[in-house]
């Protein structure tokens, strides 16, 4: 996997990264957001998406240990969204890396309280303007040569 990067002589930390926006705060997704994850990525929620829910919160564990390591390696950024007001977990996002994509793939879910309040265009806004703001551009090895 080839790391995101920018064109910048600053190192991007991803694992580190929070995004504000005017509802939300966007910030990397830890071992604490492991259980609201688990509690919310539901069958409801995953109804055309891939992979399917948890069944047990260990696994929803080992998932948040390799983003994790994939955004502390630069591959992957995958992000908690939060409430600006009251810290409420709403759900995921993130950028995902491939070996055969040029840029970075965008994913988010919410979870179903949290669905029809625009949440979800907010997110991917501020994250797209974040990227956008800081050049990131997922460089690959087919585009180097």
């Amino acid at each position: 996997m080839t790391r995101f990067s920018r064109r910048s002589s600053h190192p991007l930390v991803l694992h580190k990264t929070v995004i504000q926006s005017a509802r939300l705060r966007l910030v990397s997704t830890t071992e604490a957001h492991a259980e609201a994850i688990f509690r919310s990525f539901t069958a409801e929620v995953t109804t055309y998406m891939f992979p399917k829910p948890a069944e047990q919160l260990e696994e929803t564990l080992a998932f948040v240990r390799t983003s994790r390591v994939a955004a502390e390696a630069g591959t992957n950024l995958q992000l908690t969204i939060l409430s600006n007001t009251n810290s409420e977990f709403l759900g995921c996002c993130g950028l995902h890396g491939s070996s055969s994509l040029r840029t970075p793939e965008l994913g988010i879910w919410l979870k179903q309280q949290a669905h029809g309040q625009g949440y979800g265009k907010e997110a991917i806004v501020a994250l797209v303007a974040w990227a956008g703001q800081l050049n990131i551009w997922m460089l690959m090895a087919s585009s180097i040569r």
